[in-house]
């Protein structure tokens, strides 16, 4: 389960979230996956950046290339506001597991920088900007 700070009940944005890395873990919600965002919304992952709607759409399918499954767990979520208003800021920290198509398997942790605005009409959240940090390199001490 996804921790939250105490005070923080801000029901749509937990269902977001939520579905977000549903949706993210579903190999073939490319464009389910690229309507959570802003049509001229920033997605950066490690040194890959994608600024667009199509540019999203791209970066995203290629994230499949090599992954058969993968599956994120949402840790803690870390508002910059105690509440949803116009635009939300949140730091988030997850692990996410691959499954490559050769079986093997590799889990690591991740944080990231996600801001939303509320959609059209008050509707789903739109993600404005999101950023990815995540350590793909193995340390050998």
């Amino acid at each position: 389960m996804t921790a939250y700070p105490d005070e923080y009940v801000d029901d749509k944005i937990k269902n977001f979230f939520a579905n977000f890395f549903i949706v993210s873990d579903t190999p073939t919600a490319h464009d389910k996956y690229t309507a959570q965002y802003d049509e001229n919304a920033t997605f950066i992952v490690g040194s890959n950046i994608a600024t667009g709607a199509a540019e999203i759409l791209e970066m995203r399918k290629g994230m499949w290339n090599n992954v058969a499954k993968r599956h994120h767990e949402l840790i803690q979520v870390f508002p910059f506001q105690p509440s949803f208003a116009e635009v939300g800021e949140y730091a988030l920290y997850g692990t996410v597991e691959y499954t490559f198509f050769d079986d093997s398997v590799s889990k690591i942790d991740w944080m990231s920088r996600m801001m939303l605005a509320r959609g059209v009409d008050d509707e789903q959240p739109k993600i404005t900007f999101y950023q990815v940090y995540a350590n793909t390199v193995p340390m050998k001490l």
